[in-house]
Formats: structure tokens, C-alpha cells, sequence
């Protein structure tokens, strides 16, 4: 997996040149989006309550600690480092829509059921417009909390879909139903 992300990182490198990276930073710095109250990323939601500077480092260091905190514990399948990975990337770009969640759906739909993606899931039916009408004319308040929320709340439940370090993939594999009875609860349920 190591080497996947080198290439990735260098791949940019190769194609345009070392200054690439210093133009990412300078673009990801300036950039204004943040206060768009649909921007549900770490770095959008800190800029618009005043604290840019931690949104930044909180964009950085969550990655980190995701990647060493799952290199501690193996074992995890694909379907669920693939909704881990959605979900800190939504959060931790410069600039990051509900809308991205779509990519996790897959990911949600054949993962255990859990609280917190329930509770995640009624997140994302809650209207993300609220507002006060001021002298000035409507202020909006929240944007898109609830989705940044929903979003977290989706990356805890695949974190604890995740086996404990020493466990294997195939006990989990084993437990799981098999795809025919899957199928049937799907059709049985329409």
C-alpha cells in the first residue's frame, strides 16, 4: 500500500514538474470555497467559525493518525478501508461536498449495521438550510454541519466495523451471510 501512495505522489511530480506541489499549497491556502456553507470539509467548516489554522492541521493530521491507527490493526477488508478512506477524504480536503458521500453508499450498504451510521444516515435527511432572519436579510447559520457530522459519524462505523488487531479477515468473511441470502433479503423486502 506503501508504494501505491509513493507512486501516487510522485506521479504528479513526474508529470508536472516539482512545483506542482508548492502550486497545490498556494491554491489549497487562497482558496475561498470554504465559506460555500455546502463545503462540509474539516478545513471549510473551521474557516467559516474563524479558526482556518486548525482546520488546516486537523486536514493534515487526521489522514496520518487514520493510516498509522489502521496499520495497527490488520485484517480489515476492503469494502471496509474503501468507506474509511471516503469518508476521511471527504473530510479532510480543502474543499469537500455531501454530495462525495456517494462513494461511501457502496461501502455502507454491505458493511454491518451499526448506531452510528443510523444515526448518520437520519443526519443526512436533516434540511441543511437553517437560518435567522436578520436586519440584513436571511443569515445562514448551520450549512452543512449535520452532513460533516453524518460524515464522522459514517467513518466510526466502518473504524468499528474494523476486526481488532490480531483477528483475521477470513472469521469475519465466514460470519458473514452468504451473497444468495443477501439477495433474497433484498428482493423479500420490495
Amino acid at each position: 500500500m506503501g508504494s501505491i501512495a509513493l507512486f501516487l505522489t510522485a506521479l504528479p511530480i513526474a508529470l508536472y514538474g516539482p512545483s506542482i506541489y508548492v502550486h497545490l499549497v498556494h491554491a489549497v491556502l487562497t482558496d475561498n470555497h470554504s465559506y460555500d456553507l455546502d463545503d462540509i470539509s474539516l478545513m471549510g467548516l473551521f474557516t467559516r467559525a474563524g479558526h482556518r489554522q486548525i482546520g488546516a492541521l486537523a486536514s493534515l493530521l487526521v489522514p496520518w493518525i487514520l493510516f498509522f491507527a489502521i496499520r495497527r490493526r490488520r485484517g480489515a477488508d476492503p469494502i471496509t478501508l474503501g468507506g474509511i478512506a471516503a469518508c476521511a477524504a471527504i473530510l479532510c480536503s480543502p474543499l469537500g461536498w455531501y454530495e462525495f458521500l456517494v462513494v461511501a453508499y457502496p461501502c455502507l450498504a454491505v458493511a454491518r449495521r451499526s448506531r452510528f451510521a443510523g444515526i448518520g444516515a437520519v443526519l443526512m435527511f436533516v434540511e441543511n438550510r437553517a437560518a435567522v432572519l436578520t436586519g440584513r436579510g436571511f443569515v445562514g447559520l448551520s450549512g452543512s454541519v449535520q452532513f460533516a457530522i453524518a460524515t464522522s459519524l459514517f467513518l466510526v462505523a466502518f473504524w468499528k466495523a474494523m476486526p481488532e488487531s490480531g483477528q483475521a479477515l477470513q472469521r469475519r468473511v465466514a460470519d458473514s451471510a452468504p451473497a444468495e441470502q443477501v439477495v433474497q433479503n433484498i428482493v423479500g423486502g420490495i
